[in-house]
């Protein structure tokens, strides 16, 4: 069987013109398979080193002679990669957009991808954990990224996908920086994900983005997963987080938000147990929240129907049945529910805003 030898287009070029200083290629070698794979002029942790760089051709690892450029198999991945997406979303103006993530857990991982495979070409990754076993069962990491941080684990997520993807990555205690630190780690965003379970960090992020009158969408799931809530705060549009957590109180106390230290469960964490389906339940939140996120970026784009500022909370519904206190808002599995939420009149983040629907005209506070 003769081994294929694929690199992608725009590699080959670089190569060819001489756009790098790179001495060697990267990437996977599968004789089994009949395959050598080159991938990337950069060293990465889940690549082996291919040959070295010559002015006419690779000198292949074990090859008794240099290959010519000429003998490359190219595949036009930059092309075929936003191929199917032309029709359904202007790829130009999302690759442009900047996306950041505060949180890429179980859910701001697998956010990140749906994103990324949309065309979406600049984020910003902040989280200070590392990737543990407990992940493995929800996150879209795996055992080669155990111990690792988060966000270097995700970043090279999308880099398997998109290698021409800009990424910056934070790993420090967001609480623990200055105003000026956080305000500079969320400045220049289109859109801000926070993804993380913790609710001061998320008053923070919203906070921040007011300021800085940035879009941002709020993710969260409940305990074991069987119910997620999404909030979008447009500053000046829409009440922002910090009224919603007036609501959440009032409307949703007896649902419970997930442990931030063990894994969608009420145990302790000696006493956590495995939850059946529960990577599939995380996946229904992460796509409807993904939808927004999309709909966020693209405002004048079809999504933009999902927009709207006075039912800016949406809760859904795993597709077990709805059991407990769930049953009194969820009917049915996968039920997902619009929800109003009454701004509050004292609130210290968006009370100054020029919210659209006007204070005269303020709708009650309801689920339906």
């Amino acid at each position: 069987m003769k081994t294929r030898i694929i690199i992608p287009q725009d590699l080959l070029l670089k190569l060819k013109s001489g756009l790098t200083d790179s001495r060697y290629c990267y990437g996977l070698v599968r004789l089994d398979e009949g395959l050598i794979q080159i991938l990337s002029l950069d060293r990465q942790s889940d690549l082996q080193r291919i040959g070295q760089i010559r002015s006419d051709g690779i000198k292949l690892e074990d090859f008794p002679f240099p290959l010519p450029f000429s003998e490359l198999e190219t595949i036009s991945v930059n092309h075929d990669f936003i191929a199917r997406s032309q029709d359904i979303i202007d790829t130009n103006v999302i690759a442009a957009k900047k996306v950041t993530f505060v949180g890429v857990g179980s859910v701001g991982s697998q956010m990140v991808l749906h994103l990324s495979q949309s065309a979406v070409s600049n984020f910003i990754l902040l989280d200070s954990d590392t990737f543990s076993a407990t992940n493995l069962s929800r996150h879209a990491c795996d055992m080669r990224d155990l111990a690792r941080f988060k966000t270097k684990a995700v970043r090279d997520l999308i880099w398997r996908r998109n290698p021409e993807a800009s990424i910056q990555t934070y790993e420090d205690d967001f609480l623990a920086l200055s105003w000026s630190e956080q305000t500079e780690r969320l400045q220049g965003s289109d859109l801000v994900i926070a993804s993380t379970d913790s609710t001061p960090v998320q008053f923070m992020v919203n906070e921040i983005c007011h300021e800085l009158q940035i879009p941002s969408l709020y993710v969260g799931c409940y305990e074991r997963a069987c119910a997620g809530e999404i909030l979008f705060v447009i500053p000046g549009h829409t009440v922002c987080f910090n009224c919603f957590m007036e609501f959440r109180q009032s409307q949703l106390s007896d649902l419970k938000k997930k442990e931030q230290r063990v894994p969608y469960s009420t145990e302790t964490a000696t006493e956590f147990k495995g939850e059946p389906g529960l990577a599939i339940d995380i996946a229904y939140v992460v796509a409807v929240a993904s939808a927004y996120a999309l709909a966020l970026l693209l405002p004048d784009s079809a999504r933009s129907k999902l927009l709207d500022w006075e039912r800016n909370l949406t809760l859904v519904h795993s597709g077990s049945i709805p059991q407990g206190r769930y049953s009194e808002i969820f009917q049915m599995p996968f039920d997902l529910l619009l929800a109003r939420v009454k701004r509050d009149q004292t609130c210290p983040v968006c009370h100054n805003n020029n919210i659209s629907s006007g204070e005269s005209n303020e709708p009650p506070t309801d689920v339906s």
